[in-house]
């Protein structure tokens, strides 16, 4: 109830118990008090006792005292008095409660929007973060992909270049000698530059086969060219290794220069006593000069 409607409210209660008094008070001044009649007796024989014919007394209620109606009367008005008072009594103790408590309310709802926010922050950025991360992983993992496909194909295409390179070289050893033995491809009906091309196929193709084998690998090394003369035997056998050289090293490949030397070294070694060599034409291959590059 509003504090007006309670004022209101003890107003008509104070009303309401000021009439019943006056109505009370009224009621009271105006009731008579019948007298009492007098008794009478009559004496009819000396004999008999005294025999009273007239009725009782009617016992009536005493009337209130003036002081009880007095005491009423200030007693209802203070009542009402006391529940108007009571009525009108302000609510202000309860409605700063109700203040407060919205107060701390709102101070909990705005701290909780505060801290979602946070944390809805906080997950974003972790989530970025792990998006930068997969986008990177990603990327080296192609990257890596990628150099793994260039060097497969680098590895292809240098098998297919040797694999290559020894098929030419042997159908240059067979059409240098298809013809010995026969009458028109002996030896001697070819001349020293035709001897010199199918020497040169046949000593070529058996001694490359080792050289890629133990060929060094690595920046400009494809530019180092090493030189070297077969000294031989009228069989075919290696005598010795002369003439050494190399040329094309460059501060890229020097250190590559040395085990280039070395492997055509060991290839030619490895490769004698050498095959199919014109026999009647000693003179010609007895000191062969030979060239050695990975290109």
């Amino acid at each position: 109830m509003e504090r007006f409607e309670k004022i209101g409210l003890g107003v008509a209660l104070l009303g309401h118990a000021g009439l019943m008094g006056g109505f009370y008070i009224g009621s009271l001044s105006d009731e008579k008090v019948e007298p009492q009649q007098a008794s009478i007796s009559v004496d009819i024989v000396a004999d008999i006792a005294d025999i009273s014919t007239a009725p009782d007394a009617i016992q009536e209620e005493p009337a209130p005292s003036e002081e009880l109606v007095e005491e009423l009367a200030v007693d209802e008005p203070l009542k009402s008095e006391a529940v108007l008072e009571e009525a009108s009594e302000p609510a202000e103790p309860k409605t700063i409660v109700n203040d407060n408590k919205a107060a701390e309310e709102r101070k909990r709802a705005e701290a909780t929007k505060r801290a979602n926010a946070l944390l809805r922050a906080e997950e974003q950025k972790k989530a970025e973060a792990k998006k930068r991360a997969d986008a990177q992983k990603r990327a080296e993992a192609k990257k890596r992909e990628e150099a793994k496909k260039r060097a497969e194909a680098k590895r292809r295409a240098e098998a297919k270049r040797r694999a290559d390179a020894k098929a030419r070289a042997e159908e240059r050893r067979k059409k240098g000698f298809a013809g010995r033995g026969s009458a028109s491809g002996t030896p001697a009906s070819q001349t020293a530059a035709e001897v010199r091309r199918s020497v040169k196929v046949s000593l070529s193709s058996q001694v490359e086969r080792f050289f890629r084998r133990c060929a060094p690998t690595g920046v400009d090394v494809n530019k180092i060219t090493t030189a070297a003369t077969l000294n031989l035997n009228k069989s075919g056998g290696l005598i010795s290794i002369t003439g050494i050289s190399q040329r094309g090293i460059n501060s890229s490949n020097r250190t590559q220069a040395g085990l280039h030397k070395e492997c055509v070294s060991d290839a030619i070694r490895a490769a004698a006593p050498f095959k199919n060599l014109p026999e009647d034409n000693y003179a010609v291959w007895k000191k062969w000069p030979m060239e050695f590059n990975t290109k």
